[in-house]
């Protein structure tokens, strides 16, 4: 049996619980929309933070992230919250959006 850390742990039961919340979107219930107020531009109210999930970049962290992203973009989502204090997150996001192509599906959201 392989043990796991905390932080492994986190990162599976963030992406295990995410994702069925976020099928639950497919199904007849539109994506909650929410409009920029300077542009316009139209997106889900709610959105993903990356604090606490991808603040390591490892190649665990890569994989339970990129199940995250996935299981996001299977919903109808398409926001992600980061911040340079988040750790390694801006680093493990843009990891994982380069590998999927992702980058016309997401909205990054990240701060000063």
């Amino acid at each position: 049996m392989t043990a796991i850390s905390r932080r492994q742990f986190a990162a599976f039961l963030g992406a295990s619980v995410l994702a069925p919340r976020a099928f639950a979107q497919a199904g007849n219930a539109a994506v909650l929309m929410r409009a920029i107020p300077k542009s316009g531009e139209r997106l889900p109210a709610v959105g993903l933070g990356t604090a606490a999930v991808f603040d390591r970049d490892s190649d665990a962290t890569r994989r339970a992230a990129t199940q995250v992203v996935d299981a996001l973009l299977g919903g109808g989502g398409r926001l992600i919250d980061t911040a340079s204090t988040y750790g390694d997150a801006e680093v493990v996001l843009g990891k994982v959006v380069a590998n999927g192509h992702l980058r016309e599906r997401i909205f990054i959201a990240t701060k000063l």
